[in-house]
């Protein structure tokens, strides 16, 4: 069965690095989902009439629908970055199924850059319902540590919530880093928590990441029941 379709309008777009945005679009009315899932956003570019999926980054709750991604200089992506608030648009969706199984009690992600929006819609569903029910742990790789999508947001849960825990991983640290830093790997991930104790692993992106923490998986002897990935599509 074909998805329904939903009008939609662009309510306001952060830039939060040099060439990454978050655009906020009206939660249509109807439009029903689950933490983590996708969408798809059409719009009209100057290649045509193009669709692409994103993951939603904002609680199923929220009167608005985050979209995080970076500016490539596509067809598609600059006509993204050329809607200002008030313009209309349609998606269609929701899709995907990023979760841990029923009554897991442990929950780390692995994930990295802009792939970080269906961690941030589940999480940020569990903190808005106070549901502590699970242990969190966010394994966040980054290219640097100037910018670190939703960052601050996260830093703010790891502070004052015990029962989430952040763990930034920067590829290309600068001196001030105290962190740590190179790719998520089998190594840092032990350092943090114990692999075999009770965590559900949840990995989202591309394959450039999919592929590398699968290995990460298997040099922790994480088996498939343990582990739940989603691989974005549009990518070679």
């Amino acid at each position: 069965m074909a998805a329904r379709t939903y009008e939609t309008v662009l309510q306001r777009r952060l830039l939060r690095c040099k060439d990454t945005g978050v655009f906020r679009f009206d939660r249509p009315f109807g439009y029903s989902s689950e933490p983590g899932q996708w969408f798809r956003l059409t719009l009209d570019t100057a290649e045509g009439r193009q669709t692409r999926t994103f993951s939603d980054a904002a609680s199923p709750d929220e009167l608005e629908i985050d979209l995080a991604t970076r500016l490539t200089g596509s067809a598609f992506k600059n006509a993204l970055g050329a809607l200002v608030p008030g313009d209309k648009t349609t998606i269609s969706g929701p899709g995907g199924h990023l979760k841990a199984p029923l009554g897991t009690t442990r929950i780390a992600f692995l994930m990295g850059g802009v792939g970080i929006a269906p961690a941030r819609g589940i999480i940020r569903d569990r903190v808005r319902r106070a549901d502590d029910s699970a242990k969190l742990c966010l394994f966040y790789g980054s290219e640097d540590d100037t910018c670190v999508v939703f960052g601050d947001e996260f830093e703010d849960y790891a502070t004052r919530l015990p029962w989430f825990k952040l763990v930034p991983v920067i590829a290309e640290p600068s001196a001030a880093w105290s962190g740590e830093s190179g790719l998520i790997s089998a190594e840092v991930v032990r350092r943090h928590i114990e692999p075999d104790d009770g965590w559900h692993f949840l990995v989202a992106g591309p394959p450039a990441m999919i592929d590398p923490m699968r290995k990460v998986l298997a040099d922790l002897s994480v088996g498939d029941d343990r582990a739940t990935f989603e691989a974005f599509s549009g990518y070679r």
